[in-house]
């Protein structure tokens, strides 16, 4: 019997989208800020903030979740 795996992205896209600055009006190389990237950088910084301060504070249990499905919801209206 061989071992499969599988490796889920989703969560992925928005630090890739961040890091590449991939936006509709960068992909002809602009070294400009994308709109896209630029719009979900300060949510990603956010939920990783909250992701640190869910294990101190019981308060931000969830938030992150939240922030995390906004983030991955995000790229599919730009499709």
């Amino acid at each position: 019997m061989e071992k499969a795996y599988e490796l889920d992205f989703t969560s992925f896209y928005p630090s890739i989208i961040v890091n590449y600055n991939l936006s509709p009006e960068t992909l002809d190389g602009g070294s400009k800020r994308g709109f896209l990237s630029g719009v979900i950088e300060p949510l990603l910084d956010l939920r990783l903030l909250t992701k640190g301060l869910k294990k101190v504070h019981p308060r931000y249990k969830g938030l992150d979740s939240v922030l995390k499905w906004m983030l991955v919801t995000s790229f599919g209206y730009t499709g």
